[in-house]
């Protein structure tokens, strides 16, 4: 009987939580409070109410539609006539919050992410708002109707950056959106998570507003924050029997070992991130796990390799043909397989790359694992991120020089 050859994979699950709030600044309490000045009077409201008008939305929803309306008319000549003062207010308060809730990740936004549309850092670049009302569906491509889209958000820590936690294996990405100030009455009840600044069929996310519809008033806000957190797996060492290809295959029958047991861990995983500017920061070829990323994939073959805990690479010793891949010829090399739209699932493989040619080197019983990681030109080709896959064998493994070899490569799933 065949021993099942394994391919080492890596799963995550993509999910997404959202609140949305509706503030005002104090400039707008101002000029309503001016407004009721001159279109109201101040003194009648007071003996009616039995204290102050402020100028809030409770106290300003009270007057009556006629005077609400020539207050919200000075309020628009005042958003036009200074429109910085308006982006940049001295102290906003929420009027409204709505309780953190989660989001629908759509196929689309797994489909273009799989094949390379965006960096996940991208994911909930920009956010979108509607008046739609039917129900989120994962094959969804957008709002029913769009009404504002914006890429603005609130800086600072606690409003957007990372978090990763290599302990749980998750990264969480968040982002905390402002909508411009409103010069209408508005209606809203959708919203969409997006890599793209243009309105249209783009959605990664889409969900509609929970608790239902929610009403901007003229000179308020909408601010949405958004936190979408990726959670791999398996994050334990995984053992199982490697297949290795190339010519004759392993285990060699010339060597002392029967099987190809080993075990792996997943080492230099890395996605890109969110800083606290809003910005999806990675350094080049950092995001080594994501299809965007776009580049080659080279095994390095080692006599001593100790796996370390999920997030950092092996310590590897006694690296084979240190010269190799050569400066002439990228051999030993595999790449991101076409990705087929609904699967999510793509593969990494070696099988169509080139492999360790014979001539390359040689080693009697000697060779222990292999590491899997992303390379670049440089006067040749060249680890950029070494140590993303680790594999360690139970037995020492033979390579004689008359041997090609190929590294089996690794498969990579995304959920949500």
């Amino acid at each position: 009987m065949k021993t099942k050859q394994e391919k080492p994979h890596v799963g995550g699950k993509l999910s997404g939580a959202y609140s949305v709030q509706r503030f005002e600044s104090v400039r707008l309490r101002r000029l309503r409070c001016a407004g009721l000045r001159r279109h109201g009077n101040p003194a009648s409201w007071r003996n009616v109410h039995g204290y102050e008008f402020t100028g809030c939305a409770s106290h300003f929803l009270t007057l009556l539609p006629v005077t609400r309306a020539l207050i919200e008319r000075d309020i628009v000549a005042d958003i036009r006539e200074r429109p910085h003062e308006w982006e940049h207010p001295e102290v906003a308060e929420v009027v409204e919050e709505r309780p953190v809730t989660p989001n629908l990740v759509l196929d689309q936004g797994l489909n273009n992410w799989f094949t390379g549309g965006y960096l996940l850092g991208n994911f909930n670049r920009y956010c979108a708002i509607g008046t739609g009302t039917s129900t989120p569906a994962v094959t969804d491509t957008g709002l029913d109707t769009e009404v504002h889209r914006t890429g603005t958000m609130l800086a600072g820590s606690g409003n957007c950056g990372s978090t990763l936690n290599t302990t749980a294996g998750t990264l969480a990405l968040k982002r905390t959106h402002d909508f411009p100030v409103q010069v209408a009455n508005e209606n809203f009840t959708e919203l969409i998570w997006s890599h793209s600044a243009s309105a249209g069929n783009n959605a990664n996310s889409r969900v509609l507003i929970s608790g239902g519809t929610v009403t901007a008033l003229i000179g308020q806000q909408l601010r949405v924050v958004h936190e979408s957190t990726l959670t791999c797996s398996p994050t334990a060492r995984q053992s199982g029997t490697i297949g290795i290809g190339g010519t004759p295959g392993w285990p060699h029958p010339s060597g002392t070992a029967t099987d190809t047991t080993g075990e792996w861990q997943w080492g230099a995983v890395g996605f890109s991130n969110v800083d606290t500017n809003g910005n999806s920061t990675s350094s080049y070829g950092s995001p080594i796990l994501e299809p965007a990323n776009g580049e080659g994939w080279m095994a390095a073959w080692y006599t001593g390799m100790t796996l370390q805990s999920f997030g950092t690479a092996a310590t590897c010793s006694g690296r084979f043909a240190t010269n190799y891949p050569d400066y002439a010829t990228p051999i030993g090399t595999g790449g991101w397989q076409t990705y087929t739209p609904g699967s999510f699932t793509r593969t990494v493989s070696f099988a169509g790359g080139t492999a360790v040619p014979p001539a390359a080197w040689a080693s009697t019983d000697g060779i222990r694992g292999f590491e899997i990681g992303t390379y670049y030109w440089d006067y040749g080709i060249k680890f950029r991120n070494p140590g993303v896959l680790c594999v360690r064998f139970n037995q020492l493994q033979t390579k004689t020089n008359l041997d090609a070899l190929k590294a089996p490569g690794f498969t990579l799933t995304l959920s949500r």
